[in-house]
This record gives C-alpha cells, structure tokens and sequence, in this order.
C-alpha cells in the first residue's frame, strides 16, 4: 500500500498503481524504496492514505470514488503543493515532505485537502467512475491539469 501511495503522490503514477502493478513492482528498489530515498515522503504518502482511507470508513468520502483513491492522493498533494516534489534522495525532499505531512495528521485540514481533491476527481470523471475509465494515463493527466489550473487561479 505504501508503494502504491508513493507512486501516486510522488512519482505522479495513480493510473499505475492497480492495472498495471507489474510496473510499479519492476521500480522497487531504484525508483521506490531505493536505498538513497529520504524516508519522508513514504511517510507523507502512508500519512495521506490512512486519512482517506479513514475518510471512506466513516462515510465522509462516498465509497464510489474507491477506484480513484489513488488519483485524490496525487489531487490532494497537488493542491497542497502545486510544486513537483524534489529528487527523492535530497534534503529538499525531507523538507518537501515534512512540510506537507502536517496537513495530512491535522484531521480539520486533512478533510478540506481530501474534499478538495474529491471534486476535482468528481469532475474529471463526469460521473464515470468505472474502473476501466479511472485507471488511465489519460484520467491521470485530466486530473493534473484540472488541479494546476485551480492551483494557478488561486
């Protein structure tokens, strides 16, 4: 799971993550979980999760964007920071990251991340949240360009 978060929040890979986990697993150990990575952002991703996965048990995130959990993370992560996360082994990386973890750990700010994020999901899906829509590179790519012109607007 941690994998999976991280590919979708740093590595911008959400449409990766389910359908084509064979990939993701060819990156362990050079792209994910190197021996070089700052630990940080695996916690901010594992952080970031465990508050959706939170958010979907109690009923506060609608259980039928499930297929896209990992694409609200990356939409969560965009908004928070519009910035592209630094290389994985820096020092900017640990800061990158222990800045946005406190977002995720504060449940009051965490929600109106995940909220956020929901809505720009909601209306890149238009409604279509089978599986075989969500998990595309294309899906992905409507989303990050839906979340920075929101970011730029602001």
């Amino acid at each position: 799971m941690v994998a999976r978060a991280y590919a979708s929040m740093i590595l911008e890979e959400p449409h990766r993550t389910t359908r084509n986990f064979r990939a993701l697993l060819e990156k362990v150990g050079t792209e994910i979980f190197a021996a070089d990575h700052r630990l940080e952002p695996y916690y901010l991703s594992a952080s970031a999760l465990y508050r959706l996965e939170y958010l979907f048990r109690t009923g506060d995130v609608d259980a039928r964007l499930k297929p896209a959990r990992y694409h609200l993370l990356l939409t969560a992560r965009l908004l928070a920071s519009g910035q592209r996360p630094p290389r994985p082994h820096s020092k900017e990386m640990a800061r990158y990251a222990d800045g946005l973890s406190p977002m995720f750990w504060d449940p009051v700010s965490a929600r109106a991340l995940l909220h956020g994020a929901v809505a720009i999901v909601e209306a890149a899906a238009a409604g279509h949240f089978h599986r075989d829509n969500i998990r595309t590179q294309g899906f992905t790519e409507e989303v990050i360009r839906r979340c920075r012109e929101q970011v730029s607007a602001v």
